[in-house]
């Protein structure tokens, strides 16, 4: 690093105007990656809605199809003690 700094033959001075402008960069940089993250956070958020809606869904159908076949086999129980 020193080798290199020598072997240049200009520097830029650093001046408030130069130390500001880097400055405001990098906060622009820094906040086109937290918008980013919040995006992609944002967009997964919402997948895991509809896979929690459509999981629920699945479930109350799940359970609405076993209450039928209970109330079917129940039916058919009861006739059988009542015929029996």
């Amino acid at each position: 690093m020193c080798l290199q700094r020598h072997m240049t033959k200009t520097s830029t001075q650093i001046t408030t105007e130069l130390f500001e402008e880097w400055k405001r960069q990098k906060a622009e940089i820094k906040e086109a990656e937290l918008a980013t993250k919040r995006a992609e956070r944002a967009k997964n958020d919402r997948m895991r809605f509809v896979i929690l809606w459509l999981f629920h869904d699945f479930k109350i159908n799940v359970l609405a199809t076993n209450a039928c076949y209970v109330h079917k086999y129940r039916r058919s129980y009861l006739s059988e003690i009542d015929t029996g």
